[in-house]
């Protein structure tokens, strides 16, 4: 069985426009344009569903062409399984949009992990003792310098504090 891959990249691009209204309130908006990038095709969005519905159809007229060769049921079955995905996205879509504040929480306790990790002292440690002498080397330079500016700064204030 012979594997098929195709690359489908997207870009977009986000606009906000900001307003008071006749009563005077803040009003905001957002737009956008998104961008197949391997066909050029545009579209203008002021829903992001619009911009999903997008993706979604340029996707499947991908997964069709993919398929072309396909008999009917294995068109099926490739067509079943790619819209799998689009309705996991869809849950998560739904997710975020119905409760905003929870699913930044989840994005910052995510982010959060990753700092922590790429932090730990664990996943730093130097791959050779060379490598760890050259660390030490360059902090060690480094902390001159702080200091070489640190006596310049001080010099710099004691003249200030003279001409006053």
């Amino acid at each position: 069985m012979s594997k098929k891959n195709e690359t489908a990249s997207f870009m977009l691009r986000f606009t906000q426009k900001v307003w008071h209204d006749e009563q005077g309130e803040n009003q905001v908006q957002w737009r956008g344009t998104i961008r197949h990038v391997q066909s050029g095709e545009e579209h203008r969005f002021v829903d992001f569903s619009e911009a999903l519905s997008f993706i979604q159809e340029s996707l499947s007229k991908l997964t069709l062409d993919l398929a072309e060769d396909k008999s009917p049921q294995e068109k099926d079955d490739i067509l079943s399984k790619s819209y799998h995905f689009w309705k996991d996205f869809a849950m998560g879509y739904i997710d975020t949009l119905s409760n905003p504040l929870e699913q930044l929480n989840k994005f910052r306790k995510q982010i959060d992990q990753e700092v922590g990790q790429s932090l730990n002292p664990d996943t730093w440690k130097p791959s050779t003792k060379a490598d760890a002498h050259n660390i030490l080397l360059q902090l060690s330079q480094i902390q001159e310098q702080i200091q070489g500016l640190t006596n310049q700064m001080k010099s710099l204030e004691n003249q200030l504090k003279s001409q006053s």
